[in-house]
């Protein structure tokens, strides 16, 4: 996962014990191999991401109202050749 990231597996460490520390994460152990550690979100945790998801969709709102038509789709275009060109690169 920390690859994936792009992040050393110490700095994902360190995000899971502050995730912890602020009880929006907790620590599962697989019963079948203790090295095996997962990360559940808690109900906290859960209520902090709602919280920045709508932050973040109001913040784009935001943003967007302050283009034109034309400049709206321009900013489709370049993000639909983005995520096509991101799609290619993951197969």
């Amino acid at each position: 996962m920390a690859k994936k990231l792009g992040y050393t597996p110490g700095a994902m460490t360190n995000i899971a014990n502050l995730l912890i520390k602020q009880e929006m994460a907790e620590r599962k152990y697989n019963e079948d191999d203790r090295r095996n550690v997962l990360l559940s979100i808690t109900d906290k945790g859960k209520d902090v991401l709602k919280e920045a998801q709508l932050k973040g969709q109001e913040l784009r709102a935001e943003m967007f109202q302050k283009l034109n038509e034309e400049e709206l789709r321009q900013f489709l275009k370049i993000y639909e050749k983005l995520l096509s060109s991101f799609d290619s690169s993951e197969t």
